[in-house]
């Protein structure tokens, strides 16, 4: 199923279920407007037809490719155990180049796809026909070469040429089916946006509130896909991405507020210890300037 039709279903069903609740259908069943509960049965029903029709498309798609690999394998599998018995019966009867063309291996057999399969296996088919028709049938079918095994042959060949046909009429069928999708989700956004006008009349009581707010915020689209915002609280920045407004930046830049030089005037009620709230004097080596105009001077002011 398509991610944003899956989205659109998932939103209206629990739009419904908010409003299914009871201390919710207290405000609006049998209440006025009596269009709220009309619209909401459409919109159920419109839900329903929607979420149908989108697991048939899913259905479909994968079912098609699904039995036509099944019935490739049957042929494979038929042609691989006739042509062996063929072979056998053409080196007996002194037939080799019966024998060459038909020599398969199983493996042979599974790499042809659609129409190389198909003509490989309608090829064994006429020559097991001539052989089960001509002088030498009765050998034939000492090997199981006779008329039931070209007719099974036949049967599973025909059953594979009508798999090989049916993908290219479903794309068509899908095609329909996906534009008539498209046209559902647009409805469906259009009835649910009318159902919350009307709810908008249960607005004006406690109840009627947390109702209202309830039903427009259930059918509202979590995006959790995006990556780092900005501005106030997710900002990115620097290598490591910081958070908070504006973002931050793993390195520790010297022009930074934050290590701002202090001037012999700053007012600071408990100096911190340089161990506990700045870098060791190692880890400034390449770049650091002296302590002298970062920190205070031993003679600063303090209150």
């Amino acid at each position: 199923m398509n991610d944003k039709i899956a989205n659109q279903i998932a939103r209206r069903q629990a739009q419904i279920a908010c409003a299914d609740r009871p201390e919710n259908k207290l405000v609006w069943e049998g209440q006025l407007p009596a269009r709220f509960e009309t619209k909401l049965d459409e919109c159920r029903a419109l839900v329903a037809a929607l979420e149908a029709d989108a697991g048939s498309q899913s259905a479909d798609r994968t079912g098609v490719a699904k039995d036509k690999r099944q019935e490739e394998r049957e042929l494979e599998d038929m042609a691989y155990n006739t042509a062996g018995l063929l072979v056998a019966y053409a080196r007996e009867a002194g037939n080799e180049s019966l024998a060459t063309k038909h020599d398969k291996t199983m493996s042979d057999w599974r790499r042809m796809r659609d129409e190389a399969l198909l003509t490989a296996a309608r090829e064994l088919e006429a020559d097991v026909d001539a052989v089960v028709a001509g002088p030498d049938a009765l050998l034939a079918a000492d090997y199981g070469v006779d008329a039931a095994r070209a007719a099974a042959l036949k049967s599973e060949a025909d059953d594979y040429q009508a798999w090989i046909i049916a993908p290219r009429d479903n794309i068509g069928q899908r095609k329909q089916l996906t534009a008539s999708l498209t046209e559902q989700v647009r409805n469906l956004t259009a009835q649910f946006d009318l159902l919350e006008m009307i709810a908008r009349a249960f607005r004006g009581t406690a109840a009627g509130d947390s109702f209202y707010a309830g039903f427009v915020d259930a059918g509202q689209v979590i995006d959790l896909g995006h990556g780092p915002g900005t501005g106030s609280g997710g900002g990115s920045g620097g290598n490591g991405g910081g958070g908070g407004s504006g973002g931050g930046s793993d390195s520790m830049d010297p022009s930074s507020s934050s290590l701002a030089p202090v001037s012999s005037s700053s007012s600071m009620s408990y100096p911190p210890s340089s161990s506990s709230y700045f870098p060791s004097s190692s880890s400034w080596s390449s770049y650091a300037p002296s302590s002298s105009s970062y920190y205070p001077s031993s003679s600063s002011s303090l209150p």
